[in-house]
């Protein structure tokens, strides 16, 4: 068994750069053992860039991946297990005049598992496969005069299952939402919130 780390930044310019990486090797542990489980093995990488051009606009590039496997052997059963996240998202804040400000932001999520159990002689008894995509885009204006606060803005999100607990198969998601809040504060002393929000969900065939 063993891990290993490292992490680091870098700012050269307008550039500012961070990263981690980790690995993890479980052998033979015996808070794994009762569970026939043999070697687990994970893996996680983020990297962080951001971008400020100017005083008005700041860019940020963020993409964090995860693996995950473990596998197993016993007189009776093989077991593989494969675990895959990866998550990328950019965004851009935008000062405008009259103390608006801009934020949208666009994001991909992917994750997927297979799950395999096969007996030592060969037949399949598990072949499980289960995977997500989620594709997000997020535009939000802000501004803040005094000690209040308005903010409107909306999401569009599509979304992709597939796994043989959901119909078909396969199903996707379309959702679209618009949303307004405004933050009033009186004197420091009272803070009342007022906020709406529509939210709209299709679901369509392959």
């Amino acid at each position: 068994s063993g891990k290993i780390g490292i992490s680091g930044t870098k700012i050269f310019n307008e550039f500012n750069l961070s990263y981690n990486t980790n690995i993890e090797k479980i052998s033979k542990d015996k808070s794994i053992q009762q569970i026939e489980i043999d070697d687990v093995n994970k893996k996680s990488f983020k990297i962080n860039l951001l971008w400020k051009p100017n005083l008005n606009n700041k860019y940020n590039f963020t993409d964090m991946y995860y693996n995950h496997s473990e596998s197993g052997k016993s007189e009776l059963m093989n077991t593989n297990t494969k675990i895959n996240r990866n998550n990328l998202k950019i965004s851009h804040e935008w000062l405008l005049k009259n103390k608006w400000s801009l934020l949208h932001t666009i994001q991909h999520q992917l994750y997927d598992r297979k799950y395999i159990q096969i007996r030592p002689w060969g037949d399949i008894e598990t072949y499980n496969i289960t995977s997500e995509q989620n594709i997000e885009y997020e535009n939000i204006f802000h501004k803040k005069y005094n000690e209040n606060e308005i903010t409107l803005g909306f999401e569009i999100s599509q979304a992709t299952y597939i796994s043989d607990r959901v119909k078909k198969g396969k199903q996707n998601f379309i959702t679209n939402s618009t949303f307004s809040q405004y933050d009033f504060n009186f004197r420091n002393k009272f803070n009342i919130i007022l906020g709406i929000r529509l939210d709209s969900y299709s679901e369509y065939g392959n």
